[in-house]
Formats: C-alpha cells, sequence, structure tokens
C-alpha cells in the first residue's frame, strides 16, 4: 500500500539484511533505524494500532501476547 511510491535505498537495504539477521539484537537495531528513516521521510502519520486485551487465569501457562493476537491452544496448558 506503498500509493504514494515511496522509495529509499539505505531503508530497503536494511529491511532487506534484517530478514535475514539471525542475531535478535542486531535485527532489532536494523529495523529499529528503518523505522526511524520511514517516520522522517513520511508525510504521513501512523495513527492506526494493534490493541488486544486478553483476561488469563494465572493458572493458565504457555500464554504469550503477540501481534496477530493469536493465541494457538497445543501450547497453552494449566499449572499443577
Amino acid at each position: 500500500m506503498n500509493y504514494g511510491r515511496w522509495s529509499n535505498a539505505e531503508y530497503d537495504k536494511l529491511i532487506k539484511d534484517g530478514n535475514t539477521e539471525t542475531d535478535l539484537k542486531k535485527r532489532a537495531e536494523m529495523f529499529k533505524k528503518a523505522e526511524q528513516i520511514a517516520l522522517d521521510d513520511s508525510a504521513a502519520l501512523p495513527i492506526y494500532y494493534y490493541v488486544s486485551k486478553n483476561v488469563v487465569s494465572p493458572k493458565i501457562e504457555g500464554f504469550v501476547d503477540n501481534i496477530q493476537d493469536i493465541h494457538r491452544t497445543r501450547w497453552l496448558s494449566f499449572k499443577d
């Protein structure tokens, strides 16, 4: 959905390299730099973000928040 046809070679390289980086700290830093470039160059404001609210019993383990709010039951179990 790049209707303005925005392009930035440094941003593209950071995203490409970040997608193959296995070191999570280095990867996060690459994406942080790419995000800052996009925000600095962009004339649009990011106004949409995900919000999810889940009430989970402390007796359940394996529940991890994620951006897509998908929680597979195979990873959930009751604590003893």
